[in-house]
């Protein structure tokens, strides 16, 4: 035990330390692409951001056009699928809607290279701040494609809900939907990996080093390693078919997932 504590100690300040010094770090993801990949591929233009500033649940439209040149570059892949979204760092923002060309689109489309589009995306607040946004094509083989980006401020307002109706008549906000449950698995499955992590961090490194030096590196493995992993091993096993059937027990009516090609 003795051994344990003190590399939790060890562990504890050397994060600590970690979390002092980390400056805050700010970037712009486009400039990280290829030249002729933000050049040769698609033409963002007439970008607009209706309003600049807005209130946490209140929405924002980023309307304009693209264009897919011909001309694609012969070391990327040709365009296949494609999903317009929005690129902003991290969950700030829900994107409610997706239109190209006046078409309703919540999934992947297969655009032709040579043709213009307009698309207009709806955005809601959910997170105040400050963020730097841009339209993104998403398009297979290729990756991420970004367009014009625009600083919109997020204001604090009411509190953020995003409701949803089930089949059933029910109304679920997915903001706090089975938060409790999904608290609970991810403190489960933590304790089981810093459980494994610790265990091995407290080993003699010195003494398992001579081990290995002096060809014994059959010692390294001990009867309590063994039995330590197999516990273990068998309590994951567990979690996930305890897992599996108190969520379907919870949750009888359920959909397989489905992806939305047009």
């Amino acid at each position: 035990m003795g051994q344990l504590s003190r590399a939790a100690t060890g562990v504890a300040v050397v994060l600590g330390v970690l979390a002092a010094w980390s400056a805050r770090t700010e970037a712009h993801g486009e400039a990280a692409q290829d030249a002729f990949v933000r050049t040769r591929t698609v033409a963002f233009y007439d970008v607009q951001v209706a309003g600049t500033e807005i209130n946490s649940g209140e929405t924002v439209a980023i309307t304009g056009k693209f264009f897919l040149l011909q001309e694609w570059p012969s070391g990327a892949d040709k365009p296949g699928l494609m999903f317009l979204t929005v690129a902003a760092p991290g969950p700030v923002m829900l994107v409610q809607e997706r239109w190209i060309n006046g078409v309703f689109t919540p999934g992947s489309v297969a655009l032709r290279q040579g043709e213009e589009y307009e698309f207009m995306l709806t955005l809601r607040g959910r997170r105040p701040g400050r963020y730097h946004v841009h339209p993104m094509l998403s398009i297979q083989g290729i990756g991420p494609l970004l367009g014009p980006g625009t600083w919109i401020t997020i204001s604090g307002g009411s509190s953020f809900e995003n409701p949803l109706t089930l089949w059933n008549g029910e109304t679920i906000d997915l903001e706090t939907f089975t938060l409790p449950r999904i608290i609970i698995w991810h403190v489960s499955v933590l304790a089981l990996g810093l459980s494994w992590l610790m265990y091995w961090i407290a080993q003699p490194i010195l003494r398992r080093s001579r081990w290995i030096t002096s060809e014994a590196g059959d010692r390294l493995i001990t009867k309590r390693d063994q039995m330590v992993s197999i516990g273990l091993g068998l309590l994951t096993v567990t979690a996930i078919i305890v897992g599996v059937l108190t969520t379907r027990a919870s949750y009888p009516h359920t959909i397989p997932h489905q992806v939305i090609k047009s």
